[in-house]
């Protein structure tokens, strides 16, 4: 009987003081903008570029992001950590100049003033040269694809196919 009493009042004691309401913050406040990063040397590839930077000297920067737009109108993100100190830019098909606007976040997820990267490609992306060299020939209930690239560059081959009414067709067509 008294065990009983004993667990009644623990447990009446841990519903009273245990239903504290906590107030919600921030996990990090915030310290303002962050400075940009500095010492940018762009070092060319084949349809875009990789940027190398200096971080701030600051213990609230939490990863730089580069923002650019392709030649097809798409804007692009990249973003790497504080721990790294560069970001590749990739997916142009021209040799024109192109726009890159480098971003520091800070943990409060607050963006610096963006800094203006310019930069042109010195070649195509390897995209675009495999596929003016793609050859397309029967295979076993299939297709077989063939094509060059002239540098060791990963690149991927997927088809999708829509069957309509028993019949194959490429998206979009």
């Amino acid at each position: 009987m008294k065990a009983t009493q004993l667990l009644f009042a623990v447990l009446v004691s841990l519903i009273f003081f245990s239903c504290e309401e906590k107030q919600l913050e921030p996990i990090n406040i915030s310290k303002g903008k962050p400075a940009p990063v500095s010492d940018v040397v762009v070092m060319y590839a084949p349809g875009g570029a990789i940027l190398s930077f200096k971080l701030p000297p600051d213990d609230d920067v939490l990863a730089v992001k580069a923002v650019y737009k392709l030649s097809n109108g798409k804007v692009r993100e990249s973003i790497t950590s504080f721990y790294g100190d560069n970001l590749k830019i990739e997916g142009y098909n021209d040799t024109n100049e192109h726009e890159v606007l480098l971003y520091t976040v800070s943990r409060s997820q607050e963006l610096s003033d963006p800094l203006l990267v310019k930069f042109t490609p010195p070649q195509e992306s390897p995209l675009s040269k495999a596929t003016r060299t793609m050859e397309i020939s029967s295979d076993f209930g299939g297709a077989y694809y063939t094509w060059k690239t002239w540098i060791k560059y990963f690149l991927l081959q997927k088809c999708l196919w829509n069957l309509t009414m028993g019949k194959c067709r490429l998206p979009g067509l």
